[in-house]
């Protein structure tokens, strides 16, 4: 008994020690996932995945997007229209400008989400074209005239104008972010990355019916270029199913405008057709946010997760309109137009995680 009695007290002791090592240990774990020490040293809240745990993932997600969008370009105000009224103290004047027509455009993400938590990398491509076709014609009374807002004589009244417009934009970006809670209800997704883009707009003006001459008068503005990206999405649960978002980000991009204008004359006293090419580079800036309503459900014993969202989105570019402009073509005294483009309306999201 005496040889026994020391055993199991040493026993007890080792087995307890074992335990305390094993709760510490399980201690620790749990402290870690609450806090976090910065490189500096200090300690301080750590913060949970924005993205929901799912059993066996291969850490993919998959977006698609169906966009309704309508663009808006400066400096295509092409005619003047001047139909004074009988009384001589009304005056009724209207320019028109080139409008382009609603359309679809698609947008495509695939992204991976790393172990390390929060961490997230994707790739988005955007496409989107549009066209239309404007025409004016002379104002009804015996004042009524059309002038040209373009690159031929202001000076000389019309009877008809004519603008067609196709529009060409492409966009892929490279994004790496972290996505994570700040609150129990409110996460954030900042991120940065690399942009490319190519965007093409051409446009074609006619005025006929004048005494003297008509006019075609075609320009295109073509650019390719490369830069940064950054922004973020803030996103508010309402629960495990619903949730309201907004997302804000902004580019600066390096590029190259390769940029046209035509003038020809196909009525009238011959003149020589007059071709210029102004091609420059420089940096364009442009911001896009988005707010909207989203739903999500995971299926498949948690395996798979799968939402949709419908959300406005508006997009500016700045000084993307580079093309050459004059209002009297006889003094070849030319500039820049400078001018910028924007773009807005309706999407809806479908994606997928797995």
């Amino acid at each position: 008994m005496r040889r026994i009695l020391p055993f199991l007290l040493f026993s007890t002791a080792a087995i307890t020690a074992t335990t305390i090592d094993h709760r510490l240990d399980v201690l620790e774990a749990q402290m870690e996932d609450l806090r976090m020490q910065s490189v500096y040293g200090n300690f301080g809240a750590n913060t949970a995945s924005g993205y929901p745990y799912l059993e066996s993932s291969w850490g993919l997600y998959f977006q698609g997007e169906a966009i309704y969008w309508k663009f808006f370009e400066g400096g295509t105000d092409y005619v003047y229209e001047n139909n004074p009224s009988s009384d001589p103290n009304v005056k009724v004047d209207r320019l028109h400008y080139l409008d382009l027509d609603w359309r679809f455009a698609y947008r495509f993400t695939l992204g991976y989400q790393f172990d390390d938590p929060d961490l997230d990398l994707w790739s988005t491509f955007t496409r989107f074209t549009t066209d239309q076709s404007n025409s004016v014609d002379q104002p009804k009374g015996p004042n009524g005239a059309l002038y040209p807002n373009q690159a031929v004589t202001a000076n000389t009244d019309y009877t008809k104008a004519t603008a067609e417009g196709t529009f060409q934009f492409n966009v892929l970006d490279v994004n790496v972010g972290r996505n994570y809670f700040l609150r129990k209800t409110f996460s954030m997704h900042p991120f940065m990355g690399v942009r490319g883009a190519k965007i093409d707009v051409r446009n074609y003006y006619t005025w006929e019916g004048s005494a003297v001459s008509d006019f075609h008068y075609k320009t295109s503005n073509d650019f390719w270029g490369i830069g940064l990206i950054g922004g973020t999405q803030g996103r508010w649960h309402f629960d495990s199913h619903w949730s309201f978002f907004g997302s804000f980000l902004g580019s600066l991009l390096y590029g190259w405008y390769d940029v046209g204008t035509d003038i020809q004359q196909f009525r009238g006293t011959p003149s020589n057709p007059l071709n210029l090419d102004s091609d420059i580079r420089h940096i364009m800036p442009n911001i896009a946010m988005d707010t909207g309503i989203s739903w999500e459900y995971m299926a498949f014993r948690d395996r798979t997760r799968f939402s949709v969202s419908l959300a406005y989105e508006f997009q500016y570019w700045w000084a993307y309109n580079e093309t050459l402009h004059t209002k009297q073509n006889a003094t070849y005294a030319w500039d820049r137009l400078g001018e910028d483009f924007g773009l807005q309306g309706l999407k809806f999201n479908f994606g997928l995680d797995f």
